[in-house]
């Protein structure tokens, strides 16, 4: 009869406890570039929900891994961290935070504070983790007496869709010129309707005196969004006169105001100089397929082809790459056409590397592609994605899009319920999804 020798192996207690430091190493390197290439991705033009989520899972992957372990966890993140950047800070965040370990939280903060724009990690890290965990952090900074925690608690409970319409008041009436303009901006985005007086005012104050133009602008913003309708007529003129925001408002302002005052600034900017950029990109934001025979001439120019092929995509939805309608590498031309950072064009707020993905448009190609299908699509109807701009069109293009084309999807659906909060497009793909998945039950 045969002998059977005792097991040997761990208890599960031991293997729990056991740290594999060339592992946590590993995850404590890949979890600051995971963030970084997630943020770009973010707002890139080739990038979408699906494509977003998988980016999250990964990233994920190496928090969890970082997390098994707190301890373990904590001290190879602050072992990786001799020239600290804002992904290290925002994966030492997501621990401090997520762990609910208040000396971990402090010393976190010790950190940032020597970073020259902690701001963007911390929220991230915050708007990273669940409401549950994130909201009492936020709610304890709230407290703060420094601005700079102020401001970030503000932010955080607004990614979350918890800060509440006295606390925006609060931050009207008493914070300091960010925390301000903080408060502007969500109330509008949230969906803050009691606000709207208060923000007419600023628009109305602004408008009479030398108030500051960034609080008169960002409460047009915010009026739009509520559906006041003072907003539209403001966030427009902004657009017109090129103004410091005018890039970021361009889609909004398009959406909300009639289709003729739409053309009639794109008129006025193609008058001003420095400004044909701006208005490329406002005509793809009108969706008028009118426009398409005038961008598909812009094509030709080096310094605006690129962004007049993203105009052309955005109203049809023709992806240039799918279809096979870019020039190959060789026959592209040199980068060095786009414009330099000191502009005008970019004065207007044009984000730095727009053009850096889109795809270089061939131009013979595309307009034979466009003329073959121009019984597809409407002119004198906005457009987004190649359908008629509608609820269910929105929808459609928010699961399908690409990130840019989902942001205007997510206006146009704020515009049409002003008491919801606008629908973040950079937010974990799950939570995305979850909030899609209840619209539609």
């Amino acid at each position: 009869m045969s002998h059977l020798e005792p097991a040997v192996g761990f208890a599960p207690a031991s293997i729990s406890s056991s740290v594999n430091a060339a592992v946590l190493a590993l995850h404590a390197e890949d979890a600051p570039f995971l963030w970084r290439l997630r943020t770009q991705a973010a707002g890139a033009p080739h990038h979408g929900l699906d494509s977003l989520r998988r980016l999250d899972d990964r990233l994920a992957g190496h928090l969890q891994g970082l997390m098994v372990q707190p301890a373990a966890g904590w001290q190879a993140m602050l072992a990786s961290m001799n020239e600290a950047d804002g992904g290290q800070l925002f994966a030492l965040a997501c621990l401090a935070f997520g762990s609910g370990n208040a000396p971990y939280v402090s010393h976190a903060l010790q950190l940032a504070a020597a970073l020259p724009e902690p701001e963007a990690p911390l929220l991230a890290a915050l708007a990273w983790l669940p409401k549950g965990t994130a909201q009492p952090w936020a709610q304890r900074m709230a407290q703060s007496s420094q601005p700079v925690w102020q401001r970030l608690a503000l932010a955080a409970l607004g990614v979350h869709q918890c800060v509440s319409a006295a606390q925006l008041q609060g931050a009207l009436l008493q914070g300091d010129a960010l925390t301000r303009l903080l408060a502007i901006r969500l109330a509008g985005e949230g969906g803050h309707a009691e606000l709207s007086g208060p923000l007419a005012e600023v628009l109305a104050e602004g408008l009479a005196t030398a108030a500051d133009p960034l609080e008169r602008a960002w409460a047009g913003w915010s009026l739009t969004l509520l559906g006041h309708p003072s907003g539209p007529p403001a966030l427009l003129e902004h657009v017109r006169v090129a103004g410091p925001l005018a890039w970021h408002f361009t889609t909004l302002a398009m959406l909300a105001n009639p289709m003729a005052h739409g053309r009639e600034v794109v008129r006025d900017l193609l008058a001003r100089p420095g400004c044909e950029r701006l208005a490329v990109h406002a005509l793809g934001a009108l969706g008028d397929p009118a426009s398409l025979p005038w961008l598909l001439a812009r094509c030709e120019d080096p310094a605006l082809c690129k962004l007049a092929g993203e105009s052309c995509s955005r109203i049809t939805g023709v992806h240039l790459e799918d279809e096979g309608l870019t020039l190959p590498p060789e026959d592209a031309p040199d980068d060095d056409a786009a414009p330099p950072a000191d502009t005008p064009a970019l004065v207007a707020g044009e984000p730095a590397g727009h053009d850096a993905d889109l795809p270089q448009p061939d131009p013979a190609r595309l307009h034979a592609h466009l003329s073959a299908h121009s019984q597809d699509w409407v002119a004198g109807q906005r457009h987004l994605c190649g359908q008629v701009l509608t609820r269910a069109a929105s929808l459609s293009t928010l699961r399908r899009g690409r990130q840019r084309e989902r942001q205007a999807a997510a206006l146009f659906l704020k515009l049409q319920q002003p008491a919801e909060a606008l629908f973040d497009v950079q937010a974990p793909g799950r939570r995305q999804r979850q909030r899609m998945a209840a619209w539609s039950s």
